[in-house]
């Protein structure tokens, strides 16, 4: 007698199930989970891009609204516009990425298949997802207020992004070697802390090296206003005499 399964009746019901190859980056434990959802819609070619609206008859041009070189659907705007483009080689500079390719797909693949350990594929397929979602919303930016962000601050925001969410739910099996990593990821922010701070100092010392320098000054005046004044009271006393 044939074994009864509720699992192998469910398959037979909704069918053979489509492979899919995103699921590691989309539902990734390091992704803001913001983020999550916009690469889900984004794999799925759910955004309601330009080119879109435009096949539905709900925009009157499909052009990229960054860009307008373009039409903007999925493909060009994830990584085939300039902006973007410029945006993601930065990022993979940032992590040592040195794929050349900037299609989102082909990345996704390159990351999941490459030779590096799980924690830094994590952390790359974070960085994917924050600038897939930093790239949506500059355009939606572009959109509802005619500008975006330039290609230096979306990058500085999605650095930061990253860097704060895996120090909130950084696992705890995490290897020397990458914890090592990471830190060299945490350097530039450590390092425009400092710089910050530095600037603060001096400005600090510059103030108090100008109040130094007038208090003198101030005094001296107000003692030579003194001194005219103890001068003409004694001509004016020697006259009187």
């Amino acid at each position: 007698m044939p074994h009864y399964s509720v699992k192998t009746v469910y398959e037979k019901i909704i069918g053979p199930k489509p492979v899919i190859h995103w699921d590691n980056m989309v539902w990734n434990w390091l992704n803001i989970p913001k983020n999550r959802f916009i690469c889900w819609l984004e794999v799925q070619g759910r955004l309601q891009t330009t080119a879109n609206l435009a096949r539905f008859g709900v925009s009157n041009t499909a052009n990229c609204l960054i860009c307008g070189q373009a039409d903007e659907d999925h493909k060009h705007l994830f990584f085939a516009c300039p902006y973007s483009s410029r945006c993601i080689s930065a990022l993979k500079l940032w992590l040592g990425i040195s794929y050349s390719t900037s299609n989102l797909k082909q990345l996704m693949r390159f990351i999941a298949h490459g030779r590096m350990s799980k924690f830094r594929k994590q952390v790359s397929f974070a960085m994917l997802a924050a600038a897939v979602y930093a790239v949506w919303s500059s355009r939606n930016s572009c959109f509802w207020n005619a500008s975006f962000p330039t290609v230096q601050n979306m990058v500085a925001r999605v650095k930061k992004n990253v860097r704060d969410r895996i120090l909130f739910v950084l696992p705890k099996n995490v290897t020397r070697r990458d914890s090592l990593w990471f830190a060299t990821l945490l350097v530039g922010a450590v390092a425009s802390v400092f710089v910050a701070v530095g600037l603060l100092c001096m400005l600090l010392q510059l103030g108090s090296m100008v109040a130094k320098i007038s208090t003198p000054m101030e005094g001296s005046g107000h003692l030579g206003l003194s001194d005219s004044t103890m001068v003409n009271e004694m001509q004016g006393g020697s006259t009187r005499g």
